[in-house]
């Protein structure tokens, strides 16, 4: 449905036509009442390794190792040794990955 103003495609002889608007106007609309809420939510303000435990902040002069966390998230597929649909996930800070994973990473 076209908005007020659109223009339509032009007609068999080239002329523009204007679609007029088919939304009701602010004033027409007394019926419908309105509030304000505001939402509450959770912000993320940090994250723990899940081997050290070590807490890091999002703000701060920890940010920049807070940036540097591997969130690794893994279903299990039919099979699986971790279970059939498993969910599972890890948050491990850049220093225990390196230790546990350096080893077998190549850069590419």
């Amino acid at each position: 449905m076209a908005a007020a103003g659109d223009l339509k495609s032009p007609s068999r002889k080239g002329v523009w036509v204007r679609v007029p608007s088919l939304a009701p106007t602010r004033k027409e609309n007394k019926m419908i009442k309105y509030k304000t809420e505001t939402e509450e939510k959770q912000i993320p303000v940090g994250v723990v390794c899940d081997i050290c435990k070590k807490e890091y902040s999002y703000s701060g002069s920890e940010c920049f190792e807070a940036q540097e966390f591997q969130h690794i998230r893994v279903h299990g597929g039919y099979g699986s040794v971790f279970g059939d649909g498993a969910a599972l996930k890890a948050d491990i800070c850049q220093h225990c990955f390196q230790e546990i994973f350096g080893k077998y990473l190549i850069e590419v």
